[in-house]
């Protein structure tokens, strides 16, 4: 059996961070190839993202059967490009200007610009930015890695070889100082032709003004966040909490028993906090592969909780006689999670300066809830104590990275009643245990960034529980059934580190 630390090693070795895959395909208007062929060279010299053979796009198309007119199309990309793991693929059309589009693996625009071209040629300086920009626009791509089965793997395109070639210079005609049959020059004559030709030497070595277009040169300087998890996260809260018990006894639940004209023998029970009790939670999650990969295998982590309330409370019991006088006790409220966690993170704009990352993921492992009333108050009031499994679903939806929306659910396995609830209400000898229990848990809130690694997180969280039981208990003397019914409502407020 693998440890987990085996599996993320194993993770981590197989599953690599890879570059962008890009293919640049036919322009329209481009006489012999002259202009697709300047920047495929551009991209390979810039050597930041792996250049696909337009040979091998065309043989793939035809395997598709798509006919030549549509393989060049944004069409064909989305049919092609998933099968040879294309992030991006470049197009356009030459004219006066080359208006150049950048697509994604689904044919989707994610760039387009016009730019100057000279004799269908962009200048060397545009070809180079034009190169950082395909680069960054391609890392902001959806993944194509993951082709359909039969794909052919990948070829790596080694940049060529640089070499320069030399420069081209033009000779500037000397004038003549001395002709036959001409008259020999002056010394003064002499100096001034020198001081022109020195003029026109500065000029020429002078180089041009180079050619700038800011939309260019902004897209190929954009940074682009790490979209994926920080390796560790923890969240430190106060709670305010709201406690809400009931038990009743030969029905199905405390709503039918108040329906009833004429009670089922067995003491209720109901229990209140005047206030909301406060608390505080820590939460931390962990990530270990984020710091080493860019990929899949980042959301792989663990989440983990423990939370602490202290609670004075009403508690009003009914006997036969009638109602007794309230009385007033203490609690200690504790729980906790231990979960597996995985999440896909996302975010709508990477390139933006205040880009937020979103996630989706899901949570799966068990919790814990223990509400342990003081004994010395000498109540007839059972304490709670659950343990069970669950699986959780998470969503995080980006607005900034100051703000973000955060929502979540938990479906409770049988987190049935413990041993002090079945003693009172129900008899463990029973099949079923004494007690089933069934229930939920909700949660929903908003959070971001404030500084470097220093966020916030507000969130609401409503847990209900809903309780069988069966058996006599040594409360419930003369019914072999009952129901009880709790809840939680929290407010958890406070701030995270992230690194």
């Amino acid at each position: 059996m693998r440890t987990p630390v085996g599996l993320f090693a194993l993770l981590l070795i197989s599953v690599p961070a890879a570059a962008q895959r890009v293919v640049i395909l036919e322009l329209d208007g481009d006489h012999g190839g002259k202009l697709r062929a300047q920047v495929e060279t551009a991209l390979k010299a810039a050597d930041t993202v792996e250049v696909v053979p337009l040979k091998k796009y065309v043989e793939a198309a035809a395997r598709k059967k798509l006919k030549a007119p549509v393989t060049m199309t944004s069409a064909g990309v989305a049919r092609v490009a998933r099968s040879l793991k294309i992030d991006a693929a470049v197009t356009g059309e030459v004219g006066d200007t080359f208006a150049v589009r950048i697509l994604d693996s689904t044919g989707q625009e994610l760039w387009s610009k016009e730019l100057k071209v000279k004799k269908g040629m962009l200048s060397a300086d545009f070809a180079s930015k034009l190169a950082r920009a395909i680069t960054a626009a391609a890392k902001t791509a959806p993944s194509a890695k993951g082709g359909a089965e039969g794909d052919e793997g990948d070829e790596v395109v080694t940049p060529p070889p640089k070499h320069t070639e030399p420069e081209a210079t033009e000779e500037r005609p000397r004038h003549p100082e001395v002709s036959s049959g001409q008259t020999e020059m002056s010394d003064d004559e002499r100096a001034r032709r020198r001081g022109e030709e020195q003029v026109d030497e500065s000029a020429a070595a002078r180089p041009a003004p180079e050619e700038r277009d800011s939309d260019l040169e902004s897209e190929g300087k954009k940074k682009r966040i790490k979209v994926g998890p920080k390796a560790i996260t923890a969240w430190l809260a106060g709670t305010s909490t709201w406690r809400y018990y009931c038990a009743r006894a030969g029905v199905a639940s405390c709503s039918e028993y108040d329906t009833l004209p004429t009670k089922p023998p067995g003491a209720p029970v109901d229990f209140k906090a005047p206030v909301p009790y406060a608390g505080f939670n820590v939460q931390v999650e962990v990530f270990p592969l984020a710091p080493f990969v860019d990929n899949a295998a980042q959301g792989l982590g663990l989440v983990g909780s423990f939370g602490m309330g202290f609670s004075r409370f009403n508690v009003t019991v009914e006997s036969s006689g009638g109602s007794a006088p309230v009385k007033q006790g203490a609690a200690t409220d504790r729980a906790w999670t231990a979960q597996l966690a995985y999440r896909y993170y996302f975010s709508f704009d990477a390139s933006s300066k205040n880009a937020g990352v979103g996630y989706v993921g899901l949570r799966a492992g068990f919790q814990g809830r223990a509400f342990e009333i003081d004994p010395a108050a000498q109540l007839p009031v059972p304490g709670a104590n659950r343990t069970y499994g669950l699986v959780s679903l998470d969503v995080a939806i980006p607005i900034v990275k100051f703000f973000s929306i955060e929502v979540s659910g938990s479906y409770l396995f049988n987190p049935r009643p413990g041993p002090d609830e079945i003693a009172g209400f129900g008899n463990a000898t029973d099949p079923t245990g004494g007690a089933t229990g069934s229930g939920f848990s909700l949660e929903g809130g908003f959070g971001g960034e404030i500084w470097g690694p220093v966020g916030y997180r507000v969130h609401l969280r409503y847990t209900p529980y809903a309780d069988q039981f069966y058996g006599m208990g040594n409360k419930w003397t003369q019914t072999d059934h009952g129901a009880a019914f709790e809840s939680y409502t929290s407010i958890i407020w406070g701030l995270t580190a992230a690194f």
